[in-house]
C-alpha cells in the first residue's frame, strides 16, 4: 500500500484516463482503486469521469479502426477553424468561482499552472477517447441532439457566441468569435452544476483580425453546464457567459 500512496497524484490522473479507455493493466487498475479509496481529490475526479467512461465502454473498436483521424497539419490548415484539445475536471479551489461583476481584467480564472501540471497526464488520453467517441457517434443515425446558443460577454469590439450541443459522452461546444487581439493563446472552461470547472480546450487567435471558429468538448452533460469562461495565459477572463437554464 505504501508504494501505491507514494506516487504523485498527477500520475494517477493519467492512469484514470488510461483505465477509462481500457489501456491500464490489471495491476494498474487495482493500484488505482486502492489510491482512489484513500485520496478524496482523486476520488472526486474519478467520479466526474464516470459518464465519459460509460460512453467509452460502448465504443465499437472495429468501427473506430476504420476511421482515419485528421492529421495535426491538416487541422491547422483548415481556414478559420480550430479543433481545441480537451482536458479534464478542475477542483473548485482551482477555479476562483466568484460571481461578481467584471471590472477591467478580472483575475477569477480556472486556468492555473497547478491545474496544467495536474492535467498534463490526462489530457492526451482523453483527447484520444473524445475523438473516438465523436467519430463513432457521427456514424449513427440518431435524432438531432439538444443544443443551446449563448452570446459571450467580452471587451468592446469583441463579438462571440458559443453553441453547446448534447452528446452521448457529454457536451460539444462551437465557439465563434471575432475582434480578439491576434496571436493569443486562450483557454475555454465549462462549469458544472456541482461547482467544478472542466477545461474544454484551448486555441490560438488568428494571426490577423477576423472570425474564428473553435471546437471544444467536455464530459459534462449539457443540462449540467452552467457557465463558460475564456481566459488568457495570465488567467484573466476575456469572455464569459452564464449558459445554464434560467429559473423562472
Amino acid at each position: 500500500m505504501a508504494a501505491v500512496m507514494g506516487r504523485d497524484c498527477t500520475e494517477w490522473q493519467g492512469m484514470m484516463a488510461m483505465d477509462a479507455i481500457g489501456l491500464a493493466t490489471e495491476g494498474e487498475s487495482r493500484d488505482l482503486r486502492e489510491h482512489v479509496a484513500l485520496c478524496p481529490s482523486c476520488r472526486q475526479d474519478a467520479a466526474d469521469l464516470l459518464s465519459a467512461a460509460g460512453a467509452l465502454r460502448s465504443v465499437d473498436p472495429a468501427q473506430v479502426g476504420r476511421l482515419e483521424p485528421q492529421r495535426p497539419k491538416e487541422a491547422a490548415a483548415t481556414r478559420g477553424r480550430v479543433e481545441a484539445t480537451p482536458a479534464g475536471p478542475l477542483s473548485a479551489a482551482d477555479a476562483h468561482a466568484g460571481h461578481g461583476k467584471k471590472t477591467g481584467h478580472p483575475t477569477r480564472s480556472p486556468a492555473t499552472s497547478g491545474r496544467r501540471r495536474r492535467l498534463a497526464g490526462v489530457g492526451g488520453a482523453l483527447l484520444a477517447a473524445a475523438a473516438a467517441i465523436t467519430a463513432v457517434v457521427a456514424l449513427g443515425g440518431a435524432p438531432a441532439p439538444a443544443s443551446r446558443t449563448t452570446a459571450l460577454t467580452g471587451q468592446t469590439g469583441v463579438v462571440a457566441s458559443i453553441a453547446l450541443t448534447s452528446q452521448s459522452w457529454g457536451t460539444r461546444g462551437t465557439l465563434r468569435e471575432s475582434g480578439q487581439a491576434p496571436g493569443q493563446v486562450l483557454t475555454v472552461a465549462m462549469k458544472s452544476a456541482s461547482g467544478r470547472w472542466w477545461v474544454a480546450g484551448s486555441y490560438r487567435t488568428a494571426a490577423r483580425s477576423g472570425p474564428l471558429e473553435v471546437q471544444v468538448s467536455c464530459a459534462v452533460a449539457l443540462n449540467q453546464v452552467t457557465d463558460v469562461w475564456v481566459t488568457d495565459q495570465s488567467g484573466h477572463v476575456v469572455l464569459d457567459a452564464y449558459v445554464g437554464e434560467r429559473q423562472r
